[in-house]
């Protein structure tokens, strides 16, 4: 009978985790961006498949991180999908159980909530894959790549790209991946 109640027990855990929606976390993303007078962020598609791949990944091998364990980075992910940008950030989190906990770890941290209300990010993607422990939510950031006449796509996206990725962990505090360029 133990056995029993801890199996229904491990089940209603892992159904609470699943409290959160792509619609929610972009909800409340937006509610902060115009709360601080910026233009909410719209959905890409390429970039949600970019961040459910990220989740995919990470849940499926056991990482939190943003560079897979074989070296694979955000931007990787995002490249696959067709998607060219100017300009892309990534924020990670897991262990929450809701968006509205998601919501308060990004905010808490000034790399997300600078991630959040960067005016240059114009459109977003989210990603959602349950783990062993719990979830991982992905949000990636971007804006796209704008042709101008006359100029080489390569020489536009040269490496002069915005990156500021965090992740943060409920319980673990908050880890800085880095800032730097994207290639």
């Amino acid at each position: 009978m133990s056995a029993a109640f801890a199996v229904m027990f491990a089940a209603l855990v892992a159904g609470q985790n699943s409290r959160i929606t792509h619609d929610e976390v972009l909800a409340l993303v937006n509610g902060a961006r115009e709360r601080s007078g910026v233009s909410p962020l719209k959905k890409d598609p390429r970039l949600g498949r970019a961040a459910q791949a990220r989740a995919d990944d990470m849940a499926r091998r056991g990482y939190f991180a943003h560079n897979s364990p074989g070296g694979k980075t955000p931007w990787d992910f995002i490249k696959e999908t067709g998607y060219r940008y100017e300009a892309a950030g990534e924020n990670l989190a897991t262990g929450q159980r809701t968006a509205e906990e998601v919501q308060r770890s990004w905010q808490r941290s000034s790399g997300h909530r600078a991630n959040q209300l960067n005016r240059r990010f114009t459109e977003t993607g989210i990603g959602i894959a349950k783990t062993r422990s719990g979830v991982v939510v992905v949000q990636i950031f971007a804006s796209p790549l704008l042709r101008r006449e006359g100029v080489d796509d390569a020489a536009v996206n040269d490496g002069n790209v915005l990156l500021v990725v965090e992740h943060v962990g409920h319980g673990r505090g908050v880890q800085i991946f880095g800032e730097g360029v994207a290639p």
